[in-house]
């Protein structure tokens, strides 16, 4: 009969199968798992091992000379003569514009010590009522791009326009080959839509002043009927996301939620698509139609 004091409990869980089969290896490595040591010899039987030993030495020896090299001072200077309208530590506000796309924002912009830190809608923009689309807030982080350009820059291509190779020029050397190749004549600028009246008033006398004809493209057309959801009460949408991906979507969900208050004037949305859309979703009534009936559907509203 066995001694109490020899029966050892059994685990009630085990890892591994080699664990419960209490197989030697499994038992071996268990008992030298918290005890292994880079300088250990390779065969665990105790020791140093020589070329462990020179490896952590070296690699100590290499990271200790990192904290020696002197880096050179940086001195924080303050203002010697304080603009009055910067306190250290506190924000300041500045009225803005912002165009992306087919959206444009009044929007508001705060500035720490000079440095734009966030955007937001202006609430008093009767456009968007303060609202700001996802892209808009995530360019701020745009001027803190580190891959943004420091300097001209000038395109090294060859006869066949076939490289991409740019290089840094200075203002000044851009100017003087700039002017060279207007003073040859037949200049032409080439822009995207401009909305702004002020750029296209100095677009008009840079223009003039140079004898140049001004172009405009775009790859997609930006003009489309301005609408006001709002103040309307039966909404018919046929493959336009509004609410989504089409147009001033900011302002569209703006409005459309203005005019979804519950009531007798709350409005209704009725929606023909090929595809399930946020507006789709959104709507009271959707039917589905396959893409080659768009047109049908439309002279059957008509």
């Amino acid at each position: 009969m066995e001694n109490i004091e020899d029966i050892k409990p059994s685990p009630k869980y085990w890892m591994s199968l080699e664990q419960w089969r209490q197989d030697p290896e499994f038992i071996k490595l268990a008992e030298t798992e918290f005890r292994s040591s880079p300088l250990q010899s390779d065969d665990g039987e105790g020791g140093w091992a020589r070329r462990e030993f020179l490896k952590l030495m070296g690699a100590s020896i290499a990271l200790s000379s990192f904290g020696c090299v002197r880096r050179p001072a940086q001195k924080i200077i303050p203002y010697a003569k304080k603009p009055f309208d910067i306190v250290h530590g506190i924000p300041n506000f500045y009225a803005s514009s912002f165009s992306d796309g087919q959206e444009s924002f009044a929007i508001v912009v705060t500035t720490r010590d000079g440095r734009p830190i966030k955007v937001e809608g202006n609430s008093e923009d009767p456009n968007t009522l303060g609202g700001m689309s996802a892209r808009a807030h995530a360019h701020i982080l745009k001027l803190y791009d580190p891959d943004r350009f420091t300097s001209a820059k000038h395109n090294l291509q060859n006869e066949k326009r076939s490289n991409h190779e740019t290089v840094g020029v200075s203002w000044e050397e851009l100017d003087k080959t700039v002017g060279e190749q207007m003073a040859k004549g037949k200049v032409a600028v080439l822009t995207g839509a401009v909305a702004s009246p002020s750029t296209r008033a100095l677009l008009g006398e840079f223009a003039g002043s140079v004898g140049a004809k001004l172009y405009q493209y775009e790859d997609v057309n930006c003009e489309m009927p301005s609408v006001q959801l709002d103040k309307a009460r039966y909404i018919v949408s046929v493959n336009c996301d509004f609410l989504g991906a089409c147009g001033q979507v900011t302002a569209h969900n703006r409005q459309f939620t203005k005019g979804r208050k519950p009531g007798e004037n709350m409005s209704k949305l009725v929606v023909f698509e090929s595809l399930l859309t946020l507006t789709g979703s959104n709507a009271d009534q959707r039917f589905r139609m396959r893409p080659s009936q768009t047109l049908d559907v439309l002279m059957g509203l008509l």
